[in-house]
């Protein structure tokens, strides 16, 4: 009830919204199209000024029936889920994706073929600077093994290695497994949107099966903000669209309405227009998740993917990516060719 409050609040407030009687009028027509109560009109922040038409998306309903039906249903794909064994998986097929240094199991931390336990925050810290020592970006990103939304996600640089900064990390040690990575340095492009975090792209890639083929659907991008060194929409990161062909921003970065459904034309922290702004790696990118789709079994994949100084590497695969993103990406799936005819049994 309290969640509901707050949204409610946040879109009275809004001073970018549409007028209250406009929005009730819309909300009571999606209860009529989508015969549910329209929380994904607000969620999507289809109640702003200016926001795609609300007709063209599909509710809740038909949403988790996508994934429980489609993108679930034979279960949870492990080889994605499990970024221990997606990493491998890459490795074994030379794909570019991030380095892996090593993971824990409990307190004990393997890396290299070997391993050892630590005690206390002061061991884990000497672990670190041993791992420190085996990269080139000075830089260790830490993040669950089978985690989501970048939760429980730390980045230690050379400077922050410390017994006092470890303390967390250790303390979750017991019960989270944790992979340890070597911290990724982005194209000076994207790090110009936003530094502190790897600004990932989320690419979207279907296996047509009458044509043989894999193909790219749409892309977004996610962008963190107000300090987080993760881009994760979930803890106050935002999304934004991705021209397929232009390979440039959208207008508009928008976050979830549980983080107060903010819609920014230009960065918050740094001030950088998003509209027209030029990404490199196009080509590459295709190419790159191209590669790496027919390693798995899911016909739909959402890949996570960061932009180097050098090319594109791959973050993550996830076999229910956020549907909700993907939809408000491209104007809502009813309006969407490619998404229309995927999704043509559930929509």
């Amino acid at each position: 009830m309290n969640k509901v409050i707050y949204s409610l609040k946040t879109v009275y407030r809004d001073q970018d919204r549409k007028s209250m009687p406009r929005i009730i009028l819309e909300a009571l027509h999606c209860l009529f199209l989508e015969w549910e109560m329209p929380y994904y009109y607000f969620l999507a922040l289809l109640y702003k000024k200016g926001a795609p038409d609300y007709r063209n998306f599909i509710g809740h309903r038909k949403n988790f029936g996508i994934q429980r039906n489609y993108l679930r249903a034979e279960g949870p794909n492990f080889d994605l889920f499990d970024k221990t064994r997606f990493g491998e998986i890459l490795s074994d097929h030379n794909i570019p994706s991030a380095r892996v240094l090593g993971h824990n199991s409990g307190h004990e931390i393997i890396r290299n073929g070997s391993s050892g336990t630590i005690a206390n925050p002061t061991e884990l810290a000497l672990q670190l600077w041993l791992l420190l020592s085996e990269t080139r970006s000075n830089s260790i990103f830490v993040k669950p093994i089978e985690g989501e939304e970048g939760v429980n996600s730390f980045r230690f640089d050379e400077a922050e290695i410390t017994a006092e900064n470890c303390g967390d990390l250790f303390r979750l040690m017991e019960t989270v497994s944790f992979i340890f990575q070597e911290t990724i340095k982005q194209h000076p492009t994207v790090n110009s949107i936003y530094p502190q975090s790897i600004n990932s792209l989320r690419i979207h890639t279907f296996f047509d099966q009458k044509k043989n083929d894999y193909e790219i659907v749409s892309v977004m991008m996610r962008i963190g903000r107000d300090g987080a060194v993760v881009d994760n929409c979930g803890i106050g990161g935002m999304y934004i669209a991705v021209d397929l062909e232009n390979w440039t921003l959208g207008k508009f970065a928008q976050t979830y309405l549980s983080r107060g459904g903010h819609r920014f034309t230009a960065h918050p922290d740094t001030g950088h227009v998003f509209a027209g702004t030029k990404l490199p790696f196009r080509e590459e990118s295709f190419a790159l998740v191209k590669a790496a789709a027919p390693l798995f079994t899911s016909e739909f994949i959402g890949w996570d993917v960061a932009l180097t100084e050098s090319g594109p590497v791959i973050l993550e695969g996830n076999e229910n990516p956020h549907l909700g993103m993907a939809q408000w990406g491209v104007g809502g799936f009813k309006n969407h060719p490619r998404y229309k005819e995927i999704f043509k049994n559930y929509i």
